[in-house]
């Protein structure tokens, strides 16, 4: 009698502990995008179009980091990324050409790879300046992409058409990305001056080569870095300087900084 008494209760504590673990899975499921499409879940365009709405809606809780806005001519560009526990979900490229359009580009990343390219844009001077395109990847290849292109009136209205061309180039855009985001390469710049207007004044980053980068970061108010190099801009010409700043209306924003220790 007591050997079964035993058994029913290992019965009991083991129907408690899957009922327990089930429970878990549904209410405390991982809340973050990466939660949303299983690692053996086949990837095709309802999949994605779910992951990537699930990424569009919880970009608020992603960490988010911004380049500095590099110009070059009359164009300029900045990026942000937006990382869950230190793994990419999304990079966005905004990209003002001045009166030549502007362009905006969306990689998707999952498990560090781009399964969903997006790209708004606007080149002029053209009859149909308005472009949308969208590309879907499967084991970084394309597999379906569509597009379309009209006028501001009716690119909302027209349909999508289906296209082979993929034109994303990720591997080569984001490494130059995130050589952006970390000021690397053609994008490590150097103090060069500030530039004083009758209603703002800017901050500009640079570096002596042709054709170089150049950053400018608006100064809201003073602290003693802007003094400083404000009021000896000779003597600090060409020195690395460590600044935080926030984008605000697609201008860099001066926060603080220091001068290379």
């Amino acid at each position: 009698m007591k050997q079964h008494s035993t058994h029913i209760t290992i019965k009991w504590l083991t129907g408690c502990i899957v009922l327990f673990l089930g429970l878990s899975c549904k209410y405390f499921k991982p809340n973050h995008p990466q939660a949303e499409l299983q690692a053996n879940e086949s990837l095709n365009e309802a999949t994605i179009n779910t992951y990537v709405d699930s990424v569009n809606a919880t970009l608020n809780q992603a960490e988010k980091t911004s380049s500095l806005v590099y110009t070059l001519g009359d164009s300029s560009f900045y990026v942000t990324r937006y990382t869950y526990n230190n793994a990419p979900v999304l990079y966005e490229e905004t990209c003002d050409k001045a009166e030549l359009g502007y362009s905006k580009r969306r990689y998707y990343l999952k498990d560090n790879r781009v399964i969903f390219y997006s790209e708004n844009s606007k080149a002029t001077p053209s009859d149909k300046p308005y472009r949308i395109i969208k590309e879907y990847y499967r084991n970084d290849v394309m597999f379906y992409a569509e597009e379309k292109q009209g006028t501001e009136q009716d690119i909302a209205s027209l349909p999508f058409t289906e296209t082979n061309v993929a034109t994303a180039q990720s591997q080569t855009r984001l490494a130059r990305y995130e050589d952006a985001l970390n000021q690397r390469g053609k994008f490590d710049l150097f103090f060069e001056g500030i530039t004083e207007y009758p209603k703002a004044r800017y901050l500009i980053l640079s570096r002596k080569e042709i054709n170089a980068y150049r950053a400018p970061v608006l100064i809201p108010d003073d602290d003693d870095l802007i003094r400083e190099i404000a009021g000896n801009p000779n003597k600090y010409r060409g020195e690395k300087l460590y600044l935080t700043w926030k984008i605000v209306n697609g201008e860099a924003v001066y926060q603080s900084g220091k001068l290379k220790q």
